[in-house]
């Protein structure tokens, strides 16, 4: 019997609600890692990391599930990993490698759902509905990101600042945020074996009849893969998403002010993504991506701004330079959400050799969610050597040269 549309619909999206909420939540969790378990920078780094390390060591893999098992199947395992977390995590009081583990399992289970429910959605959904459908699964991950961001404002009121909370506070604070994302694994994994198990049909010959905008080389077309996806995470990113608690304290807004620059942060990046369709109507692909990068680019060299008036003039930490810094993540953050983080999507199919636009996409997906461990793990210990200006400095001088290779390279073609 087969599964009506709205039904699909529903599960996917409690799909990427799951996928949100494990991410949202990470940003709230770490000040009260740090003060109830008495974690390093380093091991928080890690933590942070360890999403991302699942994802990448999983993205490869979820495209053979997928071909080898069908779409369904992969669903169903990756909202079984993603439930499987919360346990480990859980129990992970004191016992730093079960947290490791608990993280790890959480990205494993997102890697397989961020491969296969769109596969799903292009394979179950009428042709006249994919596009809706996929937009949908974007916009909840993205809804997902804000409801996280809001259960650790919520959370922070709750328990107390993290300096100030007890040891028992603290510990209550982490677990029930890294608990949130589970009930929504939970329901993924119970639904999920309503979906027909659809397989995804063979190319036409159309398919090979595109056209190809890049150099029709095998070597060529995995290098603006692997281009476009390591850039996206030199943005920076994985820090203004992971970390905006922690920064925003050592520029000067602590407290729950901080959990509240989060909260827009994630809801900046919700409203955006879900007018980008409408920008990307309106501006194309290539214009949309150019005018996002350049954006982002603003943002960074505010932010970089904020931590040199007190790391290079002497200012004290304050409201004044807080609010900058806060200035600089929205500004960021709309712009990073229509550019990097949507358009570069959009338009890395148009660019690659149909013959090689599946290995390419996995190559890039492949890619930023390496360059996002990289950034989770190490971003916060390295600002500590180098200081956040400059951090954020070599950050901006890299998202500039996105800007460039964009406004060259991409061909004006790349429209919708």
């Amino acid at each position: 019997m087969s599964i009506s549309p709205t039904k699909i619909l529903t599960i996917t999206g409690i799909a990427a609600l799951a996928c949100g909420l494990d991410s949202g939540v990470i940003a709230a969790t770490l000040p009260y890692l740090i003060s109830g378990e008495g974690y390093s920078i380093s091991q928080i780094s890690y933590i942070a990391g360890a999403v991302m390390a699942g994802l990448f060591i999983l993205t490869p893999i979820g495209g053979v599930l997928v071909e080898k098992f069908g779409a369904r199947a992969t669903i169903v395992l990756g909202a079984a990993l993603d439930f499987i977390c919360a346990p480990l995590l859980f129990f992970s009081h004191g016992c730093y490698p079960m947290m490791l583990a608990g993280r790890v399992a959480a990205g494993a289970g997102l890697a397989l759902l961020y491969v296969a429910v769109p596969l799903y959605l292009a394979e179950a959904l009428p042709e006249e509905r994919r596009s809706k459908g996929l937009g949908l699964f974007n916009m909840l991950v993205s809804v997902g990101l804000v409801a996280g961001a809001l259960a650790g404002f919520l959370v922070s009121a709750l328990a107390g600042p993290s300096a100030e909370a007890s040891a028992t506070a603290s510990l209550w604070a982490w677990r029930s945020l890294y608990l949130l994302p589970a009930v929504f694994s939970f329901l993924l994994l119970s639904s999920a074996f309503l979906l027909e198990d659809v397989r995804a049909a063979s190319k036409t010959a159309s398919d090979d009849t595109k056209s190809e905008t890049v150099g029709g080389t095998f070597l060529g077309a995995m290098a603006i893969a692997m281009f476009f996806g390591a850039a996206t995470q030199l943005t920076g990113i994985s820090a203004v998403l992971n970390y905006p608690v922690l920064l925003m304290d050592k520029a000067g807004l602590g407290g729950l002010s901080a959990n509240g620059v989060d909260i827009a942060n994630k809801g900046t990046n919700a409203i955006v993504s879900m007018m980008a369709i409408v920008l990307l109507n309106r501006l194309g692909c290539r214009r949309l991506l150019i005018i996002g990068a350049a954006g982002t680019f603003v943002g960074l060299v505010l932010a970089m701004s904020a931590f040199a008036l007190t790391e290079w003039f002497g200012v004290a930490p304050s409201f004044l330079t807080g609010g900058i810094l806060a200035a600089a993540f929205v500004i960021f953050m709309i712009f990073f959400s229509f550019g990097p983080g949507y358009g570069v999507w959009m338009i890395l199919p148009m660019m690659l050799p149909s013959r090689y636009r599946t290995k390419g996409m996995c190559v890039a997906i492949f890619t930023n969610y390496l360059g996002g461990w990289l950034s989770s793990n190490y971003f916060l210990p390295a600002s500590g050597k180098v200081g956040l200006a400059t951090a954020f400095g070599i950050l901006a001088l890299a998202t500039l040269g996105y800007v460039i290779f964009s406004v060259k390279k991409i061909p004006d073609e790349a429209r919708t």
